[in-house]
């Protein structure tokens, strides 16, 4: 079940990479949908890196010194160019790749170190739903500004 959970995660995961690889400059800087298309990849894929922690130790969210909010709360005071968040995507990846090649099947039922109130299955699958949810998004404003249709990728990454 673990290996099935993480190869549904990572197929989204892929589609929300090649999004950010794929968007124009144009659209990546431009405030669309109410918020900057790049801070909706950064939302995203701040989620996995807040829930796919291996231990409950304080959370320091990353580049709010420089002004990049992932929170879409607040609008972002700089730009975060796409070399550093492709950097950021390569960094939440292997983090995803370590919480899942570290667990079994019967951990999927174990309480949440990081909020005891879910199981590790609802994480998983909560995590699947956000990064589905952005990537869909981004998918259809990338539509709208560039005519671009993203492919999806099926079970077996095709």
């Amino acid at each position: 079940m673990i290996e099935k959970l993480k190869n549904q995660y990572l197929l989204v995961f892929q589609m929300l990479e090649t999004i950010l690889k794929e968007v124009s400059k144009e659209t990546y800087i431009k405030k669309v949908g109410g918020y900057f298309f790049w801070q909706q990849i950064l939302h995203a894929l701040m989620g996995s890196h807040f829930w796919f922690r291996l231990s409950n130790e304080p959370f320091v969210e990353p580049y709010l010194d420089r002004g990049y909010f992932p929170e879409l709360e607040k609008e972002a005071k700089n730009v975060m160019t796409k070399d550093e968040l492709l950097e950021f995507s390569r960094q939440v990846r292997l983090q995803v790749d370590e919480y899942f090649n570290t667990r079994d099947d019967k951990w999927l039922s174990d309480k949440s170190v990081l909020y005891s109130k879910l199981t590790n299955l609802e994480i998983i699958t909560m995590q699947i739903r956000h990064l589905m949810y952005h990537t869909g998004y981004c998918s259809a404003l990338m539509n709208i500004e560039e005519n671009y249709k993203l492919e999806w990728i099926d079970y077996f990454g095709n």
